[in-house]
């Protein structure tokens, strides 16, 4: 009988507490029906991909309780839970399901997705692979796009917001995270570790939306933004330790970036900026439809109160055509 008074005592705050977070429209991870192990042993791909085609369904926001969430595999919100009623109104109003996931934070510390050392498709240096990836399409399974489709203007409101991520080991073609969006899309209060990877943030918000308050580590570049909405923002963004370029841009008229820090030891260019006509560069978006990205007024930037600082030889800040 005293045994089952304490079970019961200790069992009511944890549900009052999901309660709590429910009747605000978190869902946690951790609870019924993904449970998601928060401590790095068990691999939650499946898991934390239901739970973002859950809340991307019914407009919910996807909770991540501190804790390493270990995945091996892109993580892409995908949607079981349509209806014919539904189907009608996603094609109308895209911006009514968005994707947003959000962090605890305590003490400073944030939950971390690790992409498990080796995973599979991650391993060719050459070739791309997503990490995490936001998009408007909605489908009826999971699948690696052949190409990235486009967002559209009504890919709006989606958030990624204290989480970090990590790359592990042999992992050499990761992706950290890819967001092109606009109104209210951005990525928000997160590290981005990517040292064994290839890139920590592709794609750049704007019209709109934007990057903030984001710590990108290694890879070969920092944030490649070959693709935007028109005039995309970054504010208070560091990039530490890229082997090649800490922010490719060659998006939507201009960049506009506050606050930024760049450490490298590489000679740089720290900052590349490009209109697409001329680029000797392969853009990632180069598919039929996409021409408008391809045009002279696509390239420019405008830094303000920021810093760069090789810690090696001198190297060049800037480069533009």
């Amino acid at each position: 009988m005293i045994r089952c008074l304490i079970a019961f005592l200790i069992l009511i705050p944890v549900a009052l507490a999901d309660l709590r977070l429910r009747s605000v429209g978190l869902i946690d991870v951790t609870k019924e029906p993904f449970f998601a192990d928060p401590t790095g042993e068990r691999d939650v791909t499946e898991a934390l991909s239901e739970a973002m085609a859950y809340v991307r369904s019914k407009r919910l926001v996807m909770y991540l309780p501190l804790g390493t969430y270990k995945i091996s595999d892109t993580l892409q919100a995908w949607d079981p839970y349509d209806s014919e009623d539904e189907d009608e109104a996603w094609e109308e109003y895209e911006q009514y399901w968005p994707l947003v996931m959000f962090g605890e934070k305590k003490e400073g510390a944030r939950p971390k997705i690790y992409l498990a050392p080796n995973s599979p498709g991650y391993e060719n240096p050459d070739q791309r692979k997503l990490v995490v990836y936001y998009h408007g399409q909605r489908d009826s399974e999971p699948k690696e796009p052949d190409k990235y489709p486009e967002p559209g203007p009504d890919f709006t409101n989606n958030k990624f917001v204290g989480i970090d991520i990590e790359i592990g080991e042999g992992n050499p073609g990761a992706v950290a995270i890819r967001m092109r969006g606009s109104q209210g899309t951005g990525i928000e209060d997160s590290t981005i570790d990517v040292t064994h990877g290839m890139v920590g943030i592709e794609g750049a918000c704007g019209s709109g939306g934007s990057h903030n308050h984001v710590t990108v580590i290694g890879g070969k570049i920092g944030m490649d933004a070959t693709a935007s909405e028109p005039s995309p923002s970054i504010t208070g963004m560091a990039f530490i330790g890229q082997t090649e370029t800490a922010i490719l841009y060659r998006g939507q008229q201009t960049l506009n970036a506050t606050g930024i820090k760049i450490v490298t030891s590489s000679t740089g260019p720290a900052v590349l900026a490009e209109e697409g006509w001329t680029s000797e560069k392969t853009l990632a978006d180069r598919e039929a439809g996409v021409e408008m990205r391809l045009a002279g007024w696509n390239g420019p930037i405008s830094f303000c109160d920021s810093e760069i600082i090789f810690e090696g030889s001198p190297g060049v800040a800037f480069q533009s055509n």
